[in-house]
């Protein structure tokens, strides 16, 4: 992941900024998606914000734990946001 100023990481959160206005998003990322991140996510929508995960970013207990809750944040409205 190259999260430098110029790096791939970097442009992408700056294009999903420049889409919705700095003072309505929230990019989550982190350990412990199951715990966490899942508490992070929710809480933001309900104060208004757009919620976007970075999977690549983010650890679980397990790789299975991981994508059962990250599929859970995506039901409940939470945006993805793919490096590549």
């Amino acid at each position: 992941m190259d999260a430098t100023p110029s790096g791939n990481f970097t442009q992408k959160v700056n294009a999903v900024i420049e889409k919705t206005k700095p003072e309505n998003i929230i990019v989550i990322f982190g350990l412990l998606a199951e715990k966490c991140l899942y508490k992070t996510a929710p809480g933001g929508m309900k104060k208004g914000f757009e919620v976007f995960e970075v999977p690549d970013a983010i650890v679980g207990k397990t790789p299975e734990s991981k994508e059962k809750a990250i599929r859970k944040m995506i039901g409940k409205g939470v945006q993805i946001l793919l490096l590549e």
